[in-house]
C-alpha cells in the first residue's frame, strides 16, 4: 500500500507542475479506480461510462450495455493514471496508466497491462469515459516509475462546425490508409507520427516516443488499415480519434483506436489494435 501511495502521491506532483485540465482529468481517472475498489468493477464502471461510450469485445459495442449485461463478481482491479492529455477546449481528453487484476481483493495479481480511455466532459462539467480500450502484458515487460504527463503544444481552438472538424480528421485518417496501401504500413507511420507517439500491443510495454514506437512496429506483424467506421474530436479540433478494421498478410482481423493530434497537421498521437478473437 505505501508503494502504491507513494506512486499516485509523485504521479499528482508531475501533473501539477502542467495543464489544470489535465490535472482535472486526471483526478477523475483516480476517483474511477477509487469506485472500483469500493464498489466493484460491474458498479463504478456503470458510473463513470458515459451512455454511448465506445468499448471493444472485440467488435465496438456500447460499453455502458456491456457492463449492465455483466454478472457482478469479486473481481479486483486498479490503476492509475501516468500520461493525461486534454484538447485546448477543456472538453476532450485522453487518459493511461498501468492496471492491475486479481480474482479477489487479498488474491494474487494474475494480470497486468496499461488502460487507454478517451473522456469527454458531459453538459454538467463531469467527465465520463467515452472510449476505453486497454492491453495486457506479462510481469517481466512491467517498468517502474511514472511516465511524463505530456501536455499538449499550445492550439488554437478551430471554430469550424464539429462536422467539418470530423471530415477533416476523416480525410487525414484515409491518406494515412491510402499510403499505407501504397507505400507500405511502416512508410505511413514514419510519415504520419507525432514524436510523442505511442503505440499499445498486447504483451509488450507501451512504446512512449516516435522512434521507440517505429522500432516496436517493425518487429510486429503489420496490418493495413481499411477505411474508419467512426471519427470523433474535440470542440478546439486539436485532438481526435478514428476506429476503423485492418487486415494481416494471413487476412487476421482486428479493429484499430487511432488518436490524432493537431500538431503541424494532424499527427498519430495513439495507435491501438484490438484483435479479434479466432
Amino acid at each position: 500500500m505505501k508503494i502504491v501511495f507513494l506512486l499516485l502521491t509523485v504521479s499528482a506532483a508531475i501533473l501539477s507542475q502542467h495543464d489544470p485540465k489535465a490535472h482535472q482529468l486526471a483526478e477523475a481517472e483516480r476517483s474511477f479506480s477509487a469506485a472500483s475498489e469500493k464498489y466493484g468493477v460491474k458498479e463504478s464502471f456503470l458510473q463513470f461510462l458515459s451512455d454511448d461510450c465506445l468499448m471493444f469485445n472485440p467488435y465496438p459495442v456500447n460499453g455502458k450495455e456491456l457492463y449492465r449485461q455483466r454478472p457482478a463478481n469479486a473481481a479486483y482491479l486498479t490503476w492509475f493514471p501516468s500520461h493525461v492529455e486534454v484538447s485546448a477546449s477543456g472538453d476532450f481528453g485522453i487518459s493511461s496508466g498501468p492496471w492491475e487484476y486479481r480474482n479477489a481483493k487479498n488474491d494474487t495479481t494474475v494480470a497486468y497491462g496499461h488502460y487507454f480511455s478517451v473522456w469527454k466532459k458531459q453538459s454538467d462539467g463531469t467527465w465520463k469515459v467515452a472510449l476505453d480500450q486497454g492491453i495486457s502484458y506479462p510481469l517481466k515487460e512491467k517498468r517502474k516509475g511514472v511516465e511524463y504527463f505530456h501536455d499538449l503544444p499550445a492550439a488554437r481552438a478551430d471554430n469550424r462546425d464539429s462536422g467539418l472538424i470530423r471530415e477533416g480528421l476523416l480525410i487525414q485518417e484515409r491518406a494515412f490508409v491510402r499510403m499505407a496501401a501504397q507505400s507500405g504500413v511502416l512508410k505511413a507511420y514514419s510519415k504520419y507520427a507525432s514524436a510523442q507517439m505511442r503505440v499499445y500491443r498486447n504483451n509488450n510495454y507501451p512504446s512512449q516516443k516516435r522512434k521507440e514506437s517505429l522500432g516496436l512496429l517493425k518487429k510486429l506483424p503489420l496490418q493495413k488499415p481499411c477505411s474508419p467506421v467512426i471519427a470523433k474530436s474535440a470542440s478546439s479540433g486539436d485532438l481526435g480519434y478514428t476506429v476503423g478494421f485492418s487486415l494481416d498478410a494471413k487476412n487476421d482481423s482486428s479493429t484499430y483506436i487511432r488518436v490524432w493530434r493537431k500538431e503541424n497537421g494532424w499527427k498519430i498521437a495513439v495507435d491501438i489494435l484490438e484483435p479479434f478473437k479466432k
